[in-house]
């Protein structure tokens, strides 16, 4: 924390998994990972959960997105599919609980296939996708 607190007051978004909140911040809650953060001065703070999902943290709100359920075949690449899937989500005008859906979605579809790419498909695919899943 004494190397990032100088940069945090810069940041709109930061992500982080359980493990590098736990580093970062010395919780493992992901509603105190992400409060210490946002006091630092990090705008939101998504905190990604594996197979439970995301929760989105802004000043004095939670937003809590559940994964998709889907069979696991690899996980690799799975956190950078749900941060592209979200960032893609807000650059198109999606609130943040959209955004956690949608990143969630990219990383669902991403961990049905082995590799880091080869469960990437495209936005259209994802949506359409989206619809006929359970949650």
């Amino acid at each position: 924390m004494r190397a990032l607190s100088p940069c945090l007051e810069e940041l709109d978004v930061l992500f982080m998994n359980e493990d590098e909140a736990f580093m970062v911040t010395g919780s493992r809650d992901p509603a105190e990972g992400a409060r210490v953060v946002l006091g630092k001065g990090v705008r939101t703070a998504v905190m990604k959960l594996g197979g439970r999902g995301c929760a989105i943290y802004t000043d004095g709100k939670e937003t809590v997105c559940p994964a998709f359920r889907v069979p696991v075949k690899d996980t690799t690449g799975a956190g950078d599919c749900f941060v592209a899937g979200f960032l893609d989500a807000r650059q198109r005008g999606a609130s943040l609980a959209e955004a956690g859906e949608f990143g969630n979605a990219v990383a669902a579809f991403s961990v049905r296939q082995l590799g880091a790419v080869s469960g990437v498909v495209s936005r259209d695919e994802t949506e359409a996708w989206m619809s006929t899943v359970a949650k």
